[in-house]
């Protein structure tokens, strides 16, 4: 067990998680940086909720997973993870970061990125994929980080269970997973691993969950603080930033971080519509949309025909005001693209759903090698 000295005057802890620290999207650079706009927007979203961090003075800041989008982040992503962290710890708190499932490498031979943090003083790196415990004078910390498996997590979890709890101490688990029968809380990412409700014990002062986007209550103790900036337009609805918790009084506040807004426009019903009318709701619906949103606009029962008469020139118009403005026509003749999607799953997981209805005896080796591949293809993309 690893042990540290912590201030007892203070018992604030911050919860913070899914930072995606690298994640990308869309085409669009950052004029001054080069870099991917979206990715810039995520740093600066990491960076004001280190600002806000430093105001708090915590004693502890736990990040329950994936603080990197993928297992090799960029140089660049990597110095400025070490930095905003060091900007923490040189003001007296404690870092401790949990391994989630976008930060853990799929294939054994790849070493974890999380070992070079065991060189900085006062940042705790949780990335074994087993029950781990840390004590700060009377708070300790329990946490099973990301495990190559599902079988693996499970008898860690175990663990967990079977924890004897004194009541002498502060008592924290942080894990990383969706919450076992309740499909809301499944991102249907590879390797995703699940927690068992029988886990988040009510003997824990405080439970620190990630992998859910999504700021969410699971019980008195037991929290998902979300991601730090919504990534994708299902988490358009959402409040995001990170979770302050008293562990004397018990009580969680929620720290709201603003970013970039991404926004999912009213859907548009093309049915018995004439063009014009539809471009009338196109146009009205970005009227009151910040300049430099990033925004979908899912238009239905808009067959093809109608579709290449939508004006180009209009579409250009709204356009221009957004960063980002994903037009999205669906045929009512088309199949639901999410069902479709859940369905079939991701890449990885079908590669692997096919390796696993083969009789090759090196299955193995083809899923560690294939997996590799499609990993350095999508850090490519």
């Amino acid at each position: 067990m690893k042990k540290a000295n912590a201030s007892k005057s203070k018992a604030t802890i911050v919860h913070i998680s899914d930072t995606h620290l690298g994640f990308k999207a869309y085409r669009y650079l950052d004029k001054n940086t080069s870099l991917n706009q979206r990715e810039l927007d995520n740093y600066n979203s990491f960076k004001k909720s280190v600002n806000k961090i430093l105001e708090i003075k915590p004693i502890l800041v736990l990040h329950s997973g994936d603080l990197f989008d993928t297992t090799r982040p960029s140089n660049y992503t990597l110095d400025f993870a070490i930095e905003q962290f060091r900007r923490l710890t040189r003001a007296g708190i404690k870092v401790i970061v949990l391994a989630g499932n976008h930060s853990t490498p799929k294939i054994s031979e790849q070493s974890h990125i999380f070992k070079i943090f065991r060189h900085f003083e006062n940042i705790y790196p949780l990335f074994k994929g087993k029950y781990e415990h840390l004590q700060f004078d009377d708070i300790v910390i329990h946490a099973v980080s990301q495990s190559i498996n599902e079988e693996i997590f499970a008898n860690e979890l175990k663990k967990v269970k079977k924890l004897t709890l004194p009541k002498k101490n502060k008592h924290i688990l942080m894990l990383h997973g969706a919450l076992s029968g309740f499909k809301e809380f499944s991102m249907s990412e590879f390797n995703e691993l699940n927690i068992e409700p029988s886990v988040l014990r009510e003997e824990f002062d405080y439970i620190a969950l990630g992998h859910y986007h999504g700021k969410e209550k699971i019980k008195q103790n037991c929290y998902y603080s979300g991601s730090i900036m919504p990534l994708t337009f299902s988490e358009s609805d959402q409040e995001k930033g990170f979770l302050m918790i008293d562990l004397n009084t018990s009580s969680v506040k929620f720290e709201q971080i603003e970013s970039r807004p991404l926004i999912d426009l009213p859907t548009v019903n093309a049915q018995d519509k004439e063009i014009e009318q539809i471009e009338e709701e196109l146009a009205k619906n970005i009227e009151k949309t910040p300049t430099g949103s990033v925004c979908r606009q899912i238009v239905i029962n808009l067959n093809a025909e109608d579709t290449v008469q939508i004006d180009k020139s209009l579409l250009n118009k709204l356009r221009s005001k957004c960063l980002h403005y994903q037009f999205d026509p669906k045929n009512k003749d088309e199949p639901d693209t999410q069902s479709l999607s859940e369905s079939i799953g991701n890449l990885e997981q079908e590669f692997v759903n096919f390796l696993n209805k083969t009789d090759t005896k090196k299955k193995n080796i083809f899923q560690e090698l294939g997996l590799n591949y499609l990993e350095k293809a999508n850090e490519t993309n």
